[in-house]
């Protein structure tokens, strides 16, 4: 006993005999909801006493509640004649019949997204564009993975004049992006990345230097190649240096790439009775691409390529840079002096608003995904 006939300890005892109940309870309510519920308030009160050493030995608490509940599946079908394939079908698929967007959404969720991919390689995302950021070897790995595929394919490349062009034109945009493949062309794209941060690209997949890859690649599997596009005369003269380079190459046919509306429909025969598997298009930007989405279907060729200016390169009606302007990434400069009515507005006025584009279009996707501040 102490002074003043208090018992050693009393001030650890509570002082009310409802005060432990009234502790767990507060407790609890600083719990998580789902916690909250697992255990009783009584029951967590009788756990507390026990461990003081009073009261009756805890009781066992009730295991939590399942958050959901186990899918439920229906009775095995049987087909007459067939009961070895009968399966056990759940409720859920069911379920996805009156819903097909849940239906999708779980076929993303569950890997079947590779299934409907395009392509396997990691891209760069610029303007709403995906953009390959591969080598030139798995470049070409991915295009003839795409040619043994049963519907047709479109190979883009795109610099920085193409993917300006998709800020303004809606139908070439959702063409570019449904495109197969879409491969980087140019100094301009690549500085594009670096606004956006991602990683660079290891190599500058042109036109000029793929296509030539891939017309080697055609000339190995024996894949027929048509060429149409540029003046008349020059698909044929490109086509003898093709072939020249490449003697297993088989060109199917070569028709100039200036051609009336009422000659459409024979020009498409004329790719079709060839029986073309490549179909080399140089028609420029956008023309070529949007010619290739609407037609190559009909023309029957597996896989379709924009070239662009290739065409007059390979037939020499327009030299290319020096190699040592290629390796410092001046091309553009070169082909602006040979060209410059219609080249300067784009290299000098266009590049600069397309990267201010790009910029423009990061900074509205960060401030988007920040989360808003607390009121």
């Amino acid at each position: 006993m102490e002074a003043g006939g208090r018992q050693r300890g009393a001030h650890l005892l509570p002082r009310h005999p409802r005060q432990p109940l009234r502790q767990a309870r507060q407790a609890l309510r600083r719990l998580p909801a789902h916690l909250a519920e697992v255990v009783p308030v009584r029951a967590r009160h009788r756990e507390e006493v026990c461990e003081t050493g009073r009261g009756l030995p805890a009781p066992q608490l009730r295991p939590p509640r399942l958050l959901h509940a186990p899918e439920r599946r229906l009775p095995p079908l049987h087909v007459p004649g067939h009961e070895d394939r009968h399966a056990h079908v759940p409720l859920r698929a069911r379920h996805d019949r009156r819903h097909p967007r849940r239906c999708a959404a779980r076929a993303v969720c569950s890997g079947r997204e590779k299934e409907i991919m395009k392509h396997r390689l990691p891209t760069i995302t610029i303007l709403d564009i995906p953009i390959v950021r591969a080598t030139e070897a798995e470049a070409m790995e991915e295009i003839r993975r795409l040619t043994e595929q049963p519907e047709p394919a479109l190979v883009i490349y795109v610099n920085a004049h193409t993917l300006e062009l998709t800020t303004r034109d809606p139908a070439y945009r959702q063409t570019v992006q449904e495109a197969a493949i879409v491969m980087n062309d140019g100094i301009g794209v690549s500085m594009a990345a670096k606004i956006v941060g991602k990683e660079s690209f290891p190599a500058n997949l042109n036109g000029t230097d793929l296509t030539p890859l891939i017309l080697k690649l055609a000339a190995e599997r024996g894949w027929r190649v048509f060429l149409l596009g540029a003046q008349p005369g020059v698909a044929e003269k490109a086509a003898a240096k093709f072939v020249s380079q490449n003697p297993t190459l088989v060109i199917s046919g070569t028709n100039s790439g200036y051609f009336k509306a009422e000659e459409l429909e024979g020009v498409i025969q004329k790719i079709r009775e060839a029986r073309t598997d490549v179909l080399i298009v140089g028609m420029g930007n956008p023309v070529q691409e949007q010619w290739l989405a609407r037609h190559q279907a009909q023309t029957g060729a597996k896989l379709g390529v924009g070239v662009g200016a290739f065409l007059d390169f390979s037939a020499g009606v327009f030299p290319r840079a020096p190699l040592w302007m290629q390796k410092m990434k001046i091309e553009w400069l070169y082909r602006m002096t040979r060209e410059p009515k219609r080249l300067w507005k784009r290299y000098l006025i266009e590049a600069p608003v397309f990267l201010a584009h790009v910029a423009l279009d990061v900074w509205k996707k960060k401030r988007r995904a920040k989360p808003a501040s607390p009121q």
